[in-house]
């Protein structure tokens, strides 16, 4: 009698623990975002940003702009242009990388680009026909 006591409470147990177990792991259930248009037009795309190859040496004239720099090292930094040398660069790098001063030497460059925003090709209104059906 004992045995089966046990037996059932140790089934019993095992049940509530898969039961609570299958409660934690199961995922909330994801509403899609309803946006509403107020006007009849599309809203706004926001701009792409493309890389744009630049030499080292005109670097000294974009003091500010965003860089892609490619190193000898087989990484890659994006950030702000703070100072030019003809020594290395010196780059803010962004939020999400501690947004902390990078030096980058001259020698372990091996491919910059400047970041640049493309606005949105936007596609000309249609026009109304004026045609009269008969």
């Amino acid at each position: 009698m004992i045995k089966t006591t046990q037996f059932a409470s140790t089934l019993i147990l095992a049940t509530l623990m898969s039961a609570s177990a299958a409660a934690v792991a199961a995922k909330p259930k994801q509403v899609p975002l309803k946006t509403t248009v107020t006007s009849g037009a599309a809203p706004a795309e926001a701009p792409k940003l493309t890389e744009q190859p630049i030499a080292y040496k005109e670097l000294e004239s974009h003091i500010g702009a965003e860089l892609v720099i490619e190193t000898t090292l087989n990484t890659v930094r994006r950030g702000t242009l703070v100072r030019y040398t003809n020594p290395g660069l010196t780059i803010q790098l962004g939020a999400e990388a501690g947004s902390i001063e990078l030096e980058v030497p001259a020698e372990t460059i091996r491919r910059v680009s400047i970041v640049a925003s493309v606005p949105p090709i936007s596609t000309p209104p249609q026009e109304k026909s004026s045609a009269k059906k008969n």
